[in-house]
């Protein structure tokens, strides 16, 4: 009798396919007692894709073990094969991790990443939870931007340029929430011996006074470096580099606590935005679904504004990542995004939540406080 004995790899290539309704396709195959970690990103060019019904379900042997429900925006699944006993000499069985989108009418795709056993992650199922949860409420935040930006004079009173900076927060909401979402996923970085430093996003002068703005573009800076420096401590794992795994992990908790605040002061500023809206207009206006719908229908039709595609690029936002924020201000279900405006803003800004530190931490950085007296009293055989 025998166990198959799982060895890390990682998967660079990723999977783009359009796939019809009710269709199959292979993701990875693998044996027992692997784990897979699968990063799918759902893109469409259909408004309200995400009230539709039209989810990604990704299978293990034909049995569920995630759907995905979000366009535009990364979803992460890890699923653990059982271990499987065979005779000597017997072919090992293996599984087979499958995707389909359900109810799909020819203009959806899904695109994915995997690493079968990467090593052990620095982050928590309850942080990954959380980063998923609030990923998903910074891109109905989007959308619920994106309608105050809409050029079709459904909320009339908030004057051009508040619709220019609507349409500039939209874009760096549903960019933030591209970077909660990333946070989740598990690629392995062999750089483990760099600690990663935010980057410096510098605002146009006509967002300088956002606090939104500002909040959210420090929030993408320091979820960079956070992304970073988890991949590059599973880096470290798998060297075996016990020291670099250390380091790595004190910048992520680092990050983390920084990320944890930001995420408040991006909850209090949404909740601030909507009381400016509120006193500008002299009050607040319903929106309904089918008004939604006529505004992503737009968006999904002529993109972003020339001048607001201007300005994003200007906060350093790729053409890709622009394009996933429009299509996240786009994809949302219109039942998610209407309502009583601007008051729809606090309802969202008040389900943001930080993220969990856990207290085993403490235990995982004790070693760190130590290692200057371990250093002194058995000095390494080469320094680095």
């Amino acid at each position: 009798m025998r166990l198959r004995g799982p060895q890390w790899l990682a998967s660079a290539s990723v999977l783009a396919l359009l796939v019809p309704a009710a269709a199959w396709a292979n993701v990875a195959t693998i044996n027992p007692g692997d784990t897979i970690s699968v990063t799918a990103t759902l893109s469409t060019t259909d408004p309200n894709e995400n009230g539709e019904g039209e989810p990604l379900v990704i299978t293990a042997d034909g049995a569920n073990i995630n759907v995905v429900f979000n366009y535009g925006i990364a979803s992460t699944t890890t699923y653990t094969a059982p271990p499987v006993l065979t005779a000597p000499g017997a072919p090992i069985p293996t599984t087979s991790i499958d995707y389909y989108i359900q109810g799909a009418d020819g203009d959806e795709s899904a695109s994915f990443s995997t690493a079968v056993n990467a090593p052990p992650s620095a982050k928590t199922p309850d942080q990954v939870a959380q980063w998923t949860k609030d990923a998903a409420i910074l891109g109905i935040a989007g959308g619920v931007l994106g309608t105050i930006s809409a050029p079709l004079n459904l909320v009339p009173g908030w004057g051009t340029a508040a619709s220019i900076t609507a349409g500039v927060l939209a874009g760096l909401t549903s960019a933030t929430a591209g970077y909660f979402a990333l946070l989740a996923a598990d690629p392995v970085d062999p750089n483990y011996k760099v600690i990663a430093t935010p980057g410096s996003i510098t605002l146009p002068s006509s967002l300088s006074s956002s606090g939104l703005a500002a909040d959210e573009a420090k929030a993408i800076e320091i979820a960079a470096a956070l992304i970073t420096s988890l991949n590059r401590y599973q880096g470290a794992e798998v060297a075996g580099d016990s020291y670099w795994k250390a380091q790595q992990l004190a910048a992520v908790d680092q990050y983390t606590a920084e990320l944890n605040s930001l995420t408040g002061s991006i909850s209090s500023d949404l909740r601030t935005l909507a009381a400016n809206l509120a006193a500008a207009r002299g009050g607040s206006v319903t929106i309904t679904p089918q008004q939604v719908l006529q505004i992503e229908q737009y968006f999904a039709s002529y993109g972003l504004s020339s001048t607001t595609i201007a300005l994003l690029q200007q906060l350093g936002l790729t053409p890709a990542q622009i394009q996933l924020a429009t299509q996240n201000i786009y994809v949302q279900n219109i039942n998610s995004v209407a309502g009583v405006y601007p008051d729809v803003l606090v309802a969202l800004a008040n389900d943001l939540s930080p993220i969990p530190e856990p207290a085993t931490w403490a235990v995982f950085l004790l070693p760190l406080a130590l290692l200057p007296l371990i250093r002194r009293a058995s000095p390494p055989a080469r320094l680095i």
